[in-house]
């Protein structure tokens, strides 16, 4: 029997979120496959498990690990993305793709730079490494295009098992008199909030003047949040449009269970774990068509090509009218769901490894 290489996974920042969550399943599925796993950072934070140690002991020394495959989770431009281009050990590249900078330009100028930075790591990383991993067809076609020697396709790990908090899910209920549209994300240009609450200000003219939309996520960009409350508030929907900023998992579980609808107007997504959130709770899904959403989302939501509002709002009503296309698209998100169950994730996450793993 072949023996097997450890495998050691490189994350920038160490911390709860969605890249975070992954990271700690990937650990979690190749410790309970027998492979030797660990995992280093340059920021270790709280708030996930304690198995982070500091990625300066393996990076500070240029002699290569002997039997040792690394594994570097990109999305953004880093030193270590430039540190491991001088690595002889063999590469694996997750890509859970680099927002593209044009968004940020007028917003965030560093941000922008330091994305187009990101890029340019992952083109030369792709060129590098044995395998290259997307978390959709959409990233793993752009490792391709990058010239990545072998790509494959291994969702994302998110945990959809979370209890609501009781009594922000009462205070949600009894709080509005329509319904509530929902968007979940942190609050960035390139999830084009300003389209969303456009369409939603559309809907609450035309169809239900006391529906509300929550948008919950962080708010650490300033600047555009302050923008989006000014919209908000010269469309007149300003006392109906709350950013929550970033929840724990208890509160982020109510407003999936509150909310009558969850409708995305982003036009860039590696992936959408918001999305399979919605539906594993049982959420109506209307998302306009961009990146990897159609993917994501298949035949279980409404997918839009257009985000005029007029369009997202009329869907929206229709949603929310039509009891029997609701149940159909609940039904069938609970299905979409199915294919993203982490037993199978983690399956596929070990069988694409095993032969960058093995040593004959």
């Amino acid at each position: 029997m072949p023996r097997l290489r450890s495998l050691i996974q490189l994350v920038p920042t160490w911390e709860p979120g969605a890249i975070g969550t992954h990271v700690l399943a990937v650990h979690e599925t190749l410790t309970a496959a027998g492979i030797a796993a660990s995992v280093v950072a340059d920021d270790i934070r709280t708030g996930l498990a304690p198995i982070a140690t500091t990625a300066r002991a393996l990076l500070d020394d240029p002699r290569p690990r002997a039997d040792t495959v690394l594994l570097y989770h990109a999305a953004m431009g880093t030193p270590m993305g430039d540190e491991l281009l001088t690595r002889s050990e063999p590469l694996v590249l997750a890509h859970h793709n680099v927002t593209p900078p044009a968004f940020f330009d007028a917003w965030e100028p560093g941000l922008a730079e330091n994305l187009e930075v990101g890029e340019r790591q992952v083109v030369r990383l792709a060129r590098r490494a044995v395998l290259g991993i997307g978390d959709s067809t959409f990233n793993a076609a752009e490792l391709s295009a990058y010239g990545c020697a072998r790509t494959a396709v291994v969702p994302v790990f998110f945990d959809v098992g979370r209890t609501p908090d009781v009594a922000t899910l009462a205070a949600l209920r009894s709080g509005g008199a329509g319904h509530d549209w929902l968007f979940v994300s942190r609050v960035a240009p390139n999830k084009c909030v300003h389209d969303l609450v456009g369409a939603f200000a559309a809907y609450r003219r035309v169809y239900e003047p006391t529906a509300r939309l929550w948008v919950v996520g962080s708010t650490s960009m300033v600047g555009y949040v302050a923008a989006l409350r000014r919209l908000a508030d010269r469309l007149g929907v300003g006392d109906a449009v709350t950013f929550t900023g970033a929840v724990d998992d208890g509160v982020l579980a109510a407003h999936y269970a509150a909310a009558g609808v969850f409708v995305c107007c982003s036009e860039h997504e590696g992936f959408g774990v918001p999305l399979v959130e919605a539906m594993a709770a049982g959420l109506p899904v209307i998302a306009y068509r961009a990146g990897a959403v159609g993917e994501t989302v298949g035949d279980a939501g409404v997918l839009l090509d257009s985000k005029r509002p007029v369009v997202v709002a009329a869907t929206a009503a229709r949603v929310l009218r039509d009891a029997p296309l609701r149940e159909r698209l609940v039904a069938a998100g609970r299905r979409r769901v199915e294919r993203f169950d982490r037993a199978s994730t983690a399956a596929k996450l070990v069988e694409e490894l095993l032969p960058v793993l093995q040593v004959a």
